[in-house]
């Protein structure tokens, strides 16, 4: 278990949304669009058929490196984020990025990223997310 708390907004949330399910227990299904990083977002005000939406995914997931997921609560909506990762660490990045990083938030060690990352840009953003994430095609699930 990784635990990681902020009171900011993470990037992720301000790429729109493309519905790709809706299920009548109205848990909604969605995709970032233009999102570096293959995203799933989970979308219901019920946290517990939220959850076990969220974990019937999940245990289709069967990447050798996992995912992320991570649960915020947007413009007053229980949403619950799933990236699927193709594997545990980029090149470009010293760390492993964790949920937040995955979610556009990603933090330099001055001490061990300086020479290489002087300036970090959205470019160096978007290398890290598709270099950890499986891609689009490859993501396969049913809904519950």
């Amino acid at each position: 278990f990784h635990f990681q708390g902020f009171s900011h907004s993470l990037p992720i949330e301000q790429f729109p949304l493309e519905q790709i399910s809706s299920r009548r227990a109205k848990i909604n299904v969605y995709q970032p669009i233009n999102y570096p990083a293959t995203a799933l977002v989970l979308e219901n005000q019920d946290i517990k058929k939220l959850a076990a939406e969220a974990y019937g995914i999940v245990e289709q997931i069967k990447e050798p490196s996992s995912l992320n997921a991570l649960l915020l609560r947007v413009e007053g909506k229980n949403r619950i984020y799933i990236l699927p990762r193709s594997k545990p660490k980029s090149e470009h990045y010293s760390n492993s990025p964790a949920s937040v990083e995955m979610c556009g938030m990603l933090i330099f060690s001055k001490s061990v990223d300086k020479a290489k990352y002087d300036d970090p840009d959205l470019n160096l953003v978007e290398k890290v997310l598709k270099d950890v994430t499986i891609s689009k095609e490859n993501l396969d699930f049913k809904l519950l």
